[in-house]
């Protein structure tokens, strides 16, 4: 193997295990916070960070990306572009700060509700100084530097803040304890800068007009993705109120935990589809297609399993109060097959040069998110008395609409009746598991969720929805990743016996 690609592989394997704890973290905080803040509680600190995301669009300016490229192809100007970078997004941040107090007062949020906001603002702006370090190590491809911080915040900030949780603080403690760990995060982060390169501070105003107007280009897609995630939060919060928010956001919490297996696979595969973009496009396709199947045989039995324990799923994580919520989380989990796709889609279409598509695809699904809001929001409050599940429901729409339209876009041919016809036994399989789990639904939880599984199994291996070359393709994957592991975490070599 080469020195590019022992560097793709340990920045690939580095990134897989951080990912892995900062899931396990983000679990416990997405179970605790809820269950102690109250349903009105974690709404308010839901909108509070939908907001800052949002208002953070204009902020960065896509900056990370240029920050990136630039580094990387000149590393002696490192001090002069994180300088920069830094004062520009100082400078930003204060118009955002202003124009977000402008909006929260105008809407007529309460109190507690702004004082929540305001100090989240301060975690946001350490949040943007330490993306640009972020940016930096990304560059030198020195991705260890990145996971340690994001594995040491996250666990300081999850002991903090259920610590915090248990001695019986509340959201406006809660909220301060974010702010420590981005502090955290940026502290760390400057010692690990001084281990690749002394910093200087070199002030170059003149840069200033040229770095916005570099980043400009790559705006349009962050902005796209930031606001799609979070417009359902604010139109909830204008429409609705806070207490709904909590609801939505519970169960967004919780799906976002399920998409920890896509995320690995993306990572595994996408550096394989650049590389064979240029050297063999056969080999490509035939890797895209083993992926799709194996995100779809994946996605289905979570996606749809989750829609048929929702109601009870959401109340042992969370409480009874959280009840409401249990339909949201069923529509966030028919959404979630669609999701599963739409990260190996998106990065078939950037290793391939045709970013173009998916920025489409993104952009549509982004404007397209703001009607749906606004006309399922107030129907399903008036229906159901739970506009929330409105968000769930645009969710469905917009990301199945990503899927549709990737696979559409894919070169002619790639889907045929036999590609139909997998996905026809798949969805069969899947709707006869949640049956199953659905006649037994007055039971324990478990109970259902063994009887889906035994019968989703089942049918797969019934209706010989796998071929053997699919696999040894899936054994290969795994067999990778699990090496992958063991050379990230060595066995200690064994005393030679004298």
């Amino acid at each position: 193997m080469n020195n590019t690609g022992r560097t793709i592989a340990k920045n690939a394997t580095v990134l897989m295990v951080s990912q892995l704890i900062s899931w396990a973290l983000s679990l416990v905080l997405t179970i605790y916070l809820p269950r102690y803040l109250g349903a009105e509680g974690i709404g308010k600190y839901q909108l509070a960070a939908s907001i800052w995301a949002v208002a953070s669009i204009g902020i960065t300016f896509g900056m990370e990306t240029f920050l990136i490229k630039e580094v990387a192809r000149d590393p002696e100007r490192c001090n002069e572009f994180l300088t920069s970078t830094i004062l520009l997004r100082l400078m930003l941040y204060t118009l955002g700060f202003i124009i977000v107090n402008i909006y929260v007062r105008s809407v007529g949020y309460p109190a507690l509700t702004v004082q929540v906001i305001n100090i989240m603002g301060w975690g946001t702006l350490l949040g943007l100084f330490s993306g640009v370090f972020v940016s930096i190590f990304q560059a030198f491809e020195r991705m260890e530097y990145y996971s340690v911080t994001d594995i040491i915040s996250k666990f300081v900030g999850t002991v903090i803040t259920i610590a915090a949780l248990f001695s019986g603080f509340k959201l406006v403690q809660i909220a301060w304890v974010s702010v420590f760990t981005s502090f955290l995060s940026i502290l760390i982060q400057v010692y690990g800068l001084s281990r690749l390169q002394k910093y200087r501070f070199v002030f170059r105003p003149d840069q200033f007009g040229w770095i916005l107007k570099s980043s400009a280009s790559y705006l349009l897609v962050s902005g796209f993705l930031v606001a799609y995630n979070q417009i359902d939060v604010i139109i909830i919060s204008i429409l609705i109120n806070e207490t709904q928010i909590g609801w939505y956001s519970a169960a967004r919490r919780l799906y976002g935990t399920f998409l920890f297996i896509p995320s690995i696979l993306v990572t595994a595969v996408f550096p394989a589809f650049s590389r064979l973009f240029k050297n063999d496009p056969n080999e490509l396709h035939r890797l895209l297609a083993r992926s799709l199947k194996i995100l779809l045989l994946v996605g289905v039995p979570i996606g749809l399993g989750i829609s048929a324990i929702a109601d009870p799923l959401i109340v042992l994580l969370f409480g009874r109060d959280f009840a409401n919520g249990g339909p949201v989380l069923a529509m966030m989990g028919v959404s979630l097959i669609a999701t599963h796709l739409n990260g190996i889609l998106g990065k078939y279409f950037i290793a391939t040069d045709r970013q173009a598509v998916w920025t489409w695809a993104m952009g549509l699904a982004a404007v397209l998110t703001i009607p749906l809001d606004l006309i399922l929001i107030p129907w399903c409050q008036k229906q159901f008395g739970v506009g929330a599940i409105g968000g769930g429901l645009s969710f469905i729409v917009t990301e199945g609409f990503q899927a549709v339209f990737g696979l559409i876009m894919l070169p002619k041919g790639f889907l045929g009746w036999k590609s139909i016809w997998f996905g026809g036994k798949v969805f069969i399989s899947g709707m006869a598991m949640v049956c199953a789990a659905w006649l037994l639904r007055g039971y324990f939880i478990a109970i259902p969720i063994l009887a889906g599984a035994i019968t989703y199994l089942g049918l797969i291996v019934l209706f010989k929805v796998i071929s053997q070359e699919e696999w040894i393709f899936i054994k290969d994957l795994g067999t990778r990743i699990f090496l992958r592991f063991r050379r990230f975490f060595p066995h200690p070599t064994p005393a030679k016996v004298q």
